[in-house]
C-alpha cells in the first residue's frame, strides 16, 4: 500500500509539471506573433537602387579660401546627424575636391567616389561670393548608379552672415532629400506588427494609416538627369499603435499578399495632398452657378461649353521652332574691268530649326532656311529684274554648359557640324553667276534672362565657316579664297511651359578672291530681321 501511495504521489508531481509546462508554452505562444512563412518578395532592381540608408557628405568648397566652407560643411552634417531618416557615413575621400558642377561634368570621378565610400548617396556642395551676392549649390549622388539624383541652388543671396547662410543650406537640404521618392522605411516585421522611422517629430499621431509602396520605374530628365518623378505600385497599409520621438510602431492592416510588406518597404503619400472644401449646394441653383463661375477655373470646368484641363509637361526631349524673317541683299562681283552690283532692299523668308536633346548636354540641331528675292539686272539687259533664290541648310551638334538646371537660365553653347549656302539667280550673258557654299561651320551662342522670373531674356551668337568650298554657275572664276562669317542677336520670352517667342537680328557675309582671269571677287551680304516660335516637348 505505501508503495502505491508512493507512485500516485510521483506520477502526480509529474502530471503537474507537464501541465505548468504546457501553460507556460501556450502563454508565451499568445504573446509573440505569430511566424509567417512569407512566400512573396516585392522588390524589384530600381526599388533597390534608389533606397538611401546611409548618406555621405563630401568637403564644401568656395572661393574665399574655406572661410564659408568649413561652417556649411559643419552645418550639413549637423542636419544629417539630427534626421533620423538616415544615417551619417563616417566617410573620407581621397584626390582633389571637385564643386558640384565639375561632378555632374565627370562621370569617372563620381564613380570612383561612389566606390570608395560605405554610403548608398552622397551630398556635393559649393559656396560662391560675387558681386551679385552669394551663391549656393547642393548636389546629392547616388553611389548605386554613380547618377545626380537631386539638385538645389540659390542664386544672389544678399545676406553674407554664417547664421543667414546656414537657414538658406537648412531649406535647400531639405529640399534635395525630399527629392528621394519615399517618406520612411519599414524597419523590422515581425508577424503583422512592424517598426517604422517615422515619430513625433514628423508630426506623426497614433492611429494615422501609411500606405506602403514599391518603386517600379525611374524618370530621369535626358538633358539634365536629376529624377523628375517615379512609378509605384501599392503594396498595403498600415496602423500606427504607438508613437515615440523617432520610431513607430504599427500592424499591417491589408497587404497585396501576405508577406508584400518586408523589411526596408517604404512609405509614401505621408503628406496627403489637400484641397478646398466643396461649396455646398451643389443642386444647380442659380447661387451655386455663379459662385462655381466666379472661381479662377470656372471658364473652363463649370458652365456651357465647359473645357477638359490638363497639365503641361515640362519639355525633355527637343524643340521645334518655325520663323518668318524679312531680309535685304547685297551682291556685288568685280570681274576686274566693271563691276556688277545687285540690291533687293526687302526680301521674304521662311526657316525651320529643329533640336533633339540627346543627353543633358549634348543636341543635334537641323536648321533650313528658305526665301526668294528680286534685284535689277546690273547688265540693263533682259530680263531687266533678275530673281533670287536663296537656301541654306545646316546640320549641327551642339555641346550646352548651363549656370543651373533650369533651362530658361544663362547657357553658353558650342556649335560645330556641315553647312551650306545656295543663291540661285537666272542666268544672265555676263551677268551675276550664282554661288553656292559648303564647308564646316563653328560657332558660339550665349544666353542670359534680364527678369528674375527668367521669362525674358537676350543672347548672341557668332559664327564661322572653315574649310569651305565654293560652286559657280553658269561661269567658273577659277579657284577661290572664301571668307563666311555669320553675327547674330536675340531676344526670347516665355509664353508658357513649353512654348517661347524669339525675335532675332542677322549679319552674313559670304566673300570669296578667285585666281581665274574672268572674276576678280564676289560678295553677298545678308541682313536679316526674324521672328518666331518655338515648341518645346
Amino acid at each position: 500500500m505505501k508503495k502505491f501511495l508512493r507512485n500516485f504521489h510521483t506520477v502526480t508531481r509529474a502530471l503537474i509539471g507537464l501541465s505548468f509546462l504546457a501553460l507556460s508554452v501556450f502563454s508565451f505562444a499568445e504573446e509573440s506573433p505569430p511566424q509567417i512563412p512569407y512566400k512573396a518578395k516585392y522588390r524589384s532592381a530600381v526599388d533597390e537602387r534608389l533606397t538611401v540608408h546611409r548618406i555621405a557628405v563630401l568637403p564644401t568648397t568656395d572661393n574665399l579660401q574655406g572661410i564659408y566652407a568649413r561652417q556649411i560643411e559643419k552645418h550639413i552634417i549637423k542636419e544629417l546627424n539630427n534626421n533620423q531618416h538616415w544615417e551619417l557615413a563616417d566617410d573620407t575621400t581621397v584626390g582633389p575636391m571637385l564643386t558640384p558642377s565639375e561632378l555632374e561634368e565627370d562621370a569617372a570621378r563620381v564613380k570612383e567616389i561612389s566606390e570608395s565610400l560605405t554610403a548608398d548617396a552622397f551630398i556635393a556642395s559649393r559656396v560662391t561670393k560675387g558681386p551679385s551676392g552669394v551663391s549656393i549649390q547642393l548636389n546629392l549622388f547616388l553611389t548605386s548608379d554613380h547618377k545626380l539624383l537631386a539638385q538645389s541652388i540659390k542664386k544672389g543671396i544678399s545676406r553674407f552672415e554664417i547664421v543667414a547662410l546656414k537657414e538658406q543650406v537648412s531649406e535647400m537640404l531639405k529640399e534635395v532629400l525630399g527629392k528621394i521618392p519615399y517618406d520612411a522605411l519599414v524597419l523590422s516585421r515581425q508577424g503583422n506588427l512592424v517598426t517604422v522611422n517615422l515619430g513625433k517629430r514628423d508630426g506623426i499621431e497614433k492611429d494615422k494609416v501609411l500606405t506602403v509602396v514599391q518603386i517600379i520605374k525611374e524618370h530621369r530628365h535626358p538633358k539634365f538627369g536629376i529624377l523628375i518623378n517615379t512609378d509605384k505600385e501599392i503594396l498595403g497599409k498600415i496602423r500606427l499603435l504607438k508613437i515615440d520621438d523617432s520610431l513607430s510602431f504599427g500592424k499591417i492592416i491589408v497587404e497585396r499578399e501576405q508577406g508584400a510588406i518586408q523589411k526596408y518597404s517604404k512609405i509614401s503619400g505621408l503628406d496627403f495632398v489637400t484641397y478646398d472644401k466643396a461649396i455646398d449646394g451643389l443642386s444647380g441653383s442659380q447661387e451655386t452657378n455663379s459662385s462655381l463661375m466666379n472661381r479662377p477655373d470656372g471658364k473652363i470646368s463649370f458652365g456651357k461649353s465647359a473645357l477638359a484641363w490638363l497639365p503641361q509637361k515640362p519639355p525633355t526631349f527637343g524643340q521645334i521652332g518655325a520663323f518668318l524673317g524679312l531680309g535685304m541683299l547685297t551682291a556685288a562681283q568685280n570681274t576686274g574691268t566693271s563691276s556688277l552690283s545687285a540690291r533687293d532692299p526687302i526680301y521674304p523668308n521662311v526657316t525651320l530649326d529643329f533640336e533633339l536633346w540627346l543627353t543633358t548636354d549634348w543636341t543635334m540641331r537641323f536648321k533650313i532656311r528658305q526665301g526668294i528675292g528680286s534685284s535689277s539686272n546690273p547688265q540693263g539687259s533682259s530680263p531687266s529684274t533678275l530673281s533670287h533664290s536663296i537656301s541654306s541648310y545646316d546640320l549641327l551638334a551642339q555641346k550646352t554648359f548651363r549656370i543651373g538646371p533650369s533651362i530658361w537660365g544663362s547657357r553658353v553653347d558650342l556649335i560645330g557640324g556641315l553647312t551650306s549656302y545656295r543663291n540661285q539667280v537666272d542666268a544672265v550673258s555676263g551677268g551675276l553667276t550664282s554661288l553656292e557654299y559648303s564647308g564646316y561651320k563653328l560657332g558660339i551662342d550665349g544666353y542670359i534672362p534680364v527678369t528674375k522670373n527668367l521669362d525674358w531674356g537676350v543672347g548672341a551668337n557668332l559664327f564661322f565657316t572653315l574649310f569651305s568650298k565654293l560652286n559657280e554657275s553658269p561661269n567658273i572664276s577659277g579657284s577661290a579664297s572664301n571668307s563666311i562669317n555669320k553675327f547674330g542677336l536675340y531676344v526670347q520670352k516665355k509664353l508658357g511651359v513649353n512654348i517661347k517667342a524669339v525675335g532675332a537680328l542677322d549679319f552674313e557675309l559670304y566673300s570669296s578672291n578667285f585666281s581665274g582671269a574672268t572674276a576678280v571677287s564676289a560678295s553677298q551680304k545678308h541682313t536679316t530681321l526674324n521672328a518666331g516660335i518655338y515648341y518645346m516637348f
